[in-house]
């Protein structure tokens, strides 16, 4: 009987002492790197890959506006201009297409529709340049945009050739 009383503290300091151990925590993530030639590329300037992350656009409760989203693009070929296409008509929905709101892409200050557009000569994109991106919301419609989380995709190709 004196063996079991004198064990029972120590099962007690053992069990407490599990009890207060915490669980380990995983974590992942994802690492990529793209290295692109020298021949041709377009990549996000000014370091980060932006277009693999969600973009807000943000809104202006004064104004009843939707941001811009404006950033940069590295442009390079040696073989030819550099050309430019919408893969699909853009826009941004809150799941009521009525509500849709269209979205303008301007690429060097080209609007991109689906069809193929230049948007760097050839003169210009042997050397590389860095050129202005932007992203637009279309007007707001008479009442207002209506309320709601609104998301969408902007799917661009872009094409050199001699």
């Amino acid at each position: 009987m004196k063996k079991f009383i004198a064990l029972a503290p120590l099962a007690l300091v053992l069990a407490s002492a599990s009890a207060l151990a915490a669980d380990p925590i995983a974590h992942q993530m994802t690492v990529t790197a793209t290295v692109p030639t020298d021949d041709f590329y377009v990549t996000p300037a000014g370091g980060g890959n932006w277009m693999n992350d969600p973009q807000n656009l943000d809104y202006n409760a004064q104004t009843k506006t939707l941001a811009t989203f404006v950033r940069q693009l590295d442009m390079k070929s040696t073989t030819g201009p550099i050309t430019a296409k919408l893969t699909s008509p853009v826009e941004i929905s809150n799941g009521t297409p009525a509500e849709n709101i269209g979205l303008s892409v301007l690429v060097n200050n080209v609007a991109l529709s689906t069809t193929s557009a230049e948007v760097l000569s050839a003169t210009l994109s042997a050397t590389g340049q860095t050129v202005p991106f932007q992203v637009r919301a279309a007007d707001a419609p008479a009442g207002g945009y209506a309320p709601g989380s609104y998301t969408g995709l902007v799917g661009m190709l872009f094409e050199t050739t001699p």
